[in-house]
């Protein structure tokens, strides 16, 4: 991955819109689909940040 900052912002700001989206429209008939895609996100921003470690440890 050539520019792994670039990729975490991307998902820091998805995660928080989604967030947002959960925190206040609660009652939405496809607020499971929206868990569903935070789950995701947080999983891939978990892997990104392994990845920028791994290189920033070399």
């Amino acid at each position: 991955m050539k520019h792994p900052h670039i990729v975490e912002r991307a998902l820091r700001e998805l995660i928080n819109e989604l967030q947002f989206r959960i925190e206040t429209d609660a009652k939405a008939p496809d607020i499971e689909n929206v868990k569903n895609d935070l789950a995701m996100a947080e999983e891939e921003l978990a892997e990104v940040l392994q990845i920028k470690e791994a290189g920033t440890a070399k």
